[in-house]
């Protein structure tokens, strides 16, 4: 099927079976992709990856279970449509959930993958997924706890209502609860009818830009407090970057507001790339002592330890560092070593007595 110019290709259904002890509606899901021929990674890993995030986050409420009808109960049906515009390196998800007796749900969520790398896309495909799930969760929760005022009998009434839910949101965000607010802006978004697209049109301009960007600012404030743990400043600094990198693709038809955002990302990079660097100095301070003792038992046997004997050696350093791999000769033999909190691998070469850092690598 062709359309607008975009090649429609890998329509695929999904189907699991698990039951809990109580009556969730079952979940039919089904899933495509469209692209103009571009593919950042494997078709069926970008498939994989998106959908994985996506369910995992819709069926952590324990309303719906992944299968079909078991005749007793009508299934509800989630269609995904993963979209990959090649040019302008946007991945997006749409998610249309269909629920017995129920007004359709519409999710979506984009992110700008340019310069991301090999497994920053993977990270992008996963965060798609969780977004456009938990959008689809709070829009079930809005409607759960605040039904639409009925837009006939009191006009008045309903006009007062979802601006009092407006500037709840607001302020939410201005005193920095940020995630109460994108629910209350959701909710916002399930009151409005057609007579309040003015406070749908704000609250998704809230959702689109002005909170991921507060986020992302948040974010960034916390990354200067020197109490917070590396691992936990990377964690922020790329929740951050994702942050900014979907309010670029939400917003591409705004260059001045591109433009604000794509600053921002310059700056933040500068700081993961600190961080990263720092992650790289932590581990190889911790290998410090390892090398020490590796030096210590070639000069006491004549010969560079083996797999067995450095396994043991790591196991007295006080930092847990790990063995991955070791290879060659008593005379000239390498180890990877891997620094599990910092996520870095390390090469140590073993050769005439000498124990030298080949190189690290996240």
């Amino acid at each position: 099927m062709q359309g607008r110019g975009i090649k429609w290709v890998a329509a695929a259904g999904i189907a699991f079976a698990f039951l809990p002890a109580y009556a969730a509606t079952p979940l039919q899901v089904e899933s495509e992709i469209v692209t103009d021929e571009w593919y950042p990674l494997p078709e069926e890993q970008i498939r994989t990856t998106v959908m994985d995030s996506a369910l995992d986050t819709i069926t952590a409420t324990n309303q719906f279970t992944l299968g079909g009808s078991d005749g007793a109960r009508k299934s509800a049906r989630l269609r995904a449509r993963i979209t990959l515009v090649g040019p302008e390196r946007i991945v997006q998800l749409g998610l249309r959930l269909d629920s017995p007796g129920q007004p359709t749900l519409v999710a979506t969520s984009s992110m700008a993958v340019k310069g991301v790398g090999h497994q920053g896309f993977f990270g992008a495909f996963r965060y798609v997924g969780k977004q456009a799930g938990t959008e689809i969760t709070d829009r079930l929760a809005a409607r759960t706890e605040a039904p639409p005022v009925a837009e006939s009998g009191e006009p008045t009434l309903a006009d007062r209502t979802i601006a009092r839910r407006f500037s709840e949101a607001k302020e939410l965000e201005r005193n920095g609860e940020l995630e109460r607010a994108r629910k209350t802006f959701v909710a916002v978004t399930e009151m409005a009818t057609d007579s309040q697209q003015k406070w749908m049109a704000l609250a998704r301009d809230e959702l689109e830009f002005g909170l991921l960007v507060a986020e992302a600012q948040q974010l960034r404030l916390r990354l200067a407090d020197v109490n917070v743990p590396l691992q936990e400043k990377e964690r922020m600094a790329r929740l951050a970057e994702f942050r900014l990198r979907e309010a670029i693709a939400q917003n591409r038809p705004d260059p001045k507001r591109n433009s604000r955002v794509q600053r921002m990302l310059d700056q933040l990079n500068l700081t993961i790339k600190g961080l990263s660097a720092a992650k790289k100095a932590q581990a190889v301070s911790a290998l410090g002592r390892v090398r020490v003792m590796i030096s210590e038992m070639y000069m006491m046997r004549g010969r560079c330890p083996d797999a067995s004997e450095t396994r043991e050696l790591t196991h007295r350093s006080p930092r847990k560092l790990s063995l991955e791999e070791a290879f060659g000769s008593e005379e000239d033999r390498r180890y990877l070593f891997v620094d599990q909190a910092n996520e870095v691998t390390m090469e140590v070469r073993c050769r005439e007595g000498r124990i030298e850092l080949v190189g690290t690598r996240l």
